[in-house]
């Protein structure tokens, strides 16, 4: 990842994180029931293909190498703290969802529904914190190759998301489509919410 002219070692950001989130796979719950081989191999070259854009520096990409923001250290600066801000954000929901959390999609053995900390508002905080951290990334960077790269991710997150809660609806039936009535996918449903607080007056 190249750095800017402002602030430096972006990279470690990600490195940390890649570091705590392999530490923390290491108490995860054995699966009851997971995706099969396929779709989670389908779903992986969506991530592999954003990782190589946004990470491979040394490969040239002809036109996605352009910048379309020119360097400035105060555009760095928001980029920089819009990726460790996505960070915790994410580091946090995994740590609320503890043993419950798998790096496949899967339903751990006594899988609960965890509505606390911000799965209170949102069901997918883990890729919220993510885009949000891409988004910081990709306007560090300013080059092209960072918003393809946001784009992939945002569907491949999307697309993860969607196949988890098929599972989760399964699995808790009427109290997982109370949840996602009350809450946003990956961003909160400000409507419901405004409407919750209007009545409560």
């Amino acid at each position: 990842m190249r750095a800017g002219a402002g602030i430096g070692h972006l990279e470690y950001l990600w490195l940390g994180f890649v570091v705590y989130w392999v530490l923390a796979a290491r108490g995860a719950a054995k699966p009851k029931q997971q995706e099969g081989v396929g779709a989670a191999l389908a779903g992986t070259a969506w991530f592999a293909i954003g990782a190589l854009l946004l990470l491979a520096s040394g490969l040239s990409l002809g036109p996605l190498d352009d910048r379309f923001l020119a360097r400035d250290d105060a555009v760095e600066a928001v980029g920089w703290t819009l990726t460790a801000g996505g960070l915790i954000l994410a580091v946090w929901s995994r740590r609320v969802l503890g043993r419950n959390w798998s790096g496949r999609i899967e339903l751990n053995a006594d899988h609960q529904l965890v509505r606390s900390g911000p799965y209170a508002v949102v069901r997918h905080p883990i890729y919220s914190g993510l885009i949000v951290a891409l988004a910081g990334t990709a306007l560090y960077l300013g080059e092209w190759r960072g918003l393809i790269a946001l784009a992939v991710f945002g569907v491949g997150f999307s697309l993860r998301a969607v196949r988890e809660e098929t599972l989760l609806e399964a699995e808790f039936g009427a109290g997982y489509r109370e949840y996602r009535d009350q809450t946003g996918m990956l961003t909160p449903r400000i409507r419901g919410r405004l409407t919750r607080t209007h009545e409560t007056r």
